[in-house]
């Protein structure tokens, strides 16, 4: 198994850990939990570099790639739309966890339709921003709320929030702009 791949499998592995610190529940563990989102997401960006750089790229990486990443983010999501902050409030708002996962099922089961007609749809700018965004604004939802409330000054779980709201807002247009500017091929697709 190539490294790319190999780096994919760990972003899945780093879920089931996630889930054991979540669960521990003390504010050390749910620090581990950010630390470990944020190495996952970053082993994302780097096996799609390293796989173009090193001409590993797989049909095995291409689909359990974005697999890989959506189960990270679901997760890390529904467990902070499940928990109540020191502010009373819930971490992140149920709409934004449903807005998010809704939007990447189905830009996935759209993909997969096009897929069987030996097509491909490409990633657009939007899509790949969201993504950036919803993977600092996690750790920070995660961390903050375990035990480094106040980062330098700043509240990391406000910032985590709203960075969060960005990345919702950023999923609905993403999601737009990919239905616009596939329709032709969604229409064949599905015909």
């Amino acid at each position: 198994m190539n490294i790319p791949n190999q780096l994919t499998l760990l972003r899945i592995l780093a879920i089931p850990a996630m889930i054991v610190f979540f669960a521990i529940g003390t504010p050390w563990a749910w620090v581990v939990a950010g630390i470990l989102f944020a190495l996952a997401a970053a082993t994302d960006f780097l096996d799609g570099h390293l796989a173009r750089l090193l001409h590993q790229v797989s049909n095995f990486g291409k689909l359990i790639d974005p697999l890989a990443d959506k189960l990270l983010v679901a997760v890390a999501c529904l467990v902070c739309s499940a928990t109540v902050a020191n502010d009373g409030a819930v971490l992140l708002s149920v709409w934004v966890t449903m807005l998010l996962i809704c939007r990447e099922l189905t830009i996935s089961s759209l993909r997969a339709v096009v897929a069987q007609q030996g097509q491909a749809i490409a990633s657009d700018w939007s899509g790949k921003i969201k993504t950036i965004i919803q993977d600092v604004g996690l750790p920070f939802l995660i961390i903050g709320h375990g035990g480094l409330p106040r980062l330098f000054g700043l509240d990391t779980v406000l910032i985590g929030r709203w960075l969060m709201y960005l990345s919702a807002v950023l999923s609905l247009y993403s999601l737009i702009v990919f239905l616009v500017k596939n329709w032709a091929v969604l229409r064949r697709s599905i015909q």
